[in-house]
């Protein structure tokens, strides 16, 4: 029903940790220790698609349609294309692009199987500039597919941040009462008073909180066989729980599987 997925990405002189946590009506989508060490400009790609519709976008309270052209916009707080919207909490600075482009499939696929004949079509472009010599950059935003712009204008956004560093992106939604992590190694998460979530193994991990029950859900993304030990606070029973009284935490033993046959 829900979704979680982590890239730990390291290409030539890029590094980054990403995450994307799908929920209902909302994708989350997070980066962090985000360095590169080039001198070209570093984009965070949102989405680039075909041009269907108007493009309409919102400065802090102020909303209008975008002319055609590009569009630097340095306190974006959301932009809407083609029923999916583009939600930024922080009113981040954006660039959007809602232009004509000319380009031959050869350009990007150097064989003759492919035509060298210019195309020109409506292209809807939307990304974050990082800079050059980006160090320790982040970015937080939404996509909420599906949406229309008077919803959009009264969007309240469920989804609070609870980390977002090289070694953990956590996220809660306060409305379905789950917390989605990506640990990058082992670590301990604490949301506020109310819990302690911590692994001895870098996981993915679901959890949905009941008014007396957890569910937990894992992933081992190496896809290799791993026995993963989670903490949380209270008392809790299962097959594979530990209760320590000293510490007041249930420790769960959970066995993953390689996925290999």
């Amino acid at each position: 029903i829900y979704g979680l997925a982590a890239y730990d990405y390291q290409r030539d002189n890029v590094r980054a940790k990403r995450a994307w946590f799908h929920f209902d009506d909302e994708i989350i989508c997070l980066g962090a220790a985000i360095s590169c060490t080039g001198d070209s400009p570093l984009y965070q790609s949102i989405n680039q698609c075909h041009g269907k519709s108007e493009v309409l976008a919102s400065e802090e309270s102020h909303s209008q349609i975008l002319p055609k052209g590009q569009h630097s916009l340095p306190k974006a707080r959301w932009v809407l294309h083609d029923s999916v919207g583009y939600y930024f909490p922080e009113n981040n600075s954006v660039q959007v692009r809602n232009d004509v482009q000319t380009g031959a499939w050869r350009d990007i696929n150097d064989t003759p199987f492919y035509s060298d004949k210019p195309l020109n079509l409506n292209v809807f472009s939307i990304w974050i500039d990082l800079g050059k010599q980006a160090r320790n950059k982040s970015y937080h935003y939404l996509v909420l597919p599906g949406i229309s712009a008077e919803s959009l204008k009264s969007y309240q956004n469920p989804v609070a941040v609870l980390r977002n560093d090289s070694t953990l992106q956590a996220v809660r939604h306060t409305q379905l009462n789950m917390i989605q992590a990506a640990y990058y190694q082992a670590g301990t998460l604490k949301i506020g008073n109310e819990m302690t979530l911590a692994v001895n193994q870098p996981v993915l991990l679901m959890v949905k909180t009941e008014p007396k029950s957890l569910a937990l859900s894992l992933s081992n993304s190496r896809n290799k066989t791993l026995t993963v030990e989670v903490s949380v606070n209270g008392n809790y029973t299962c097959a594979n729980c530990t209760w320590s009284a000293q510490d007041k935490m249930t420790r769960v033993s959970v066995l993953l599987p390689s996925g290999e046959r």
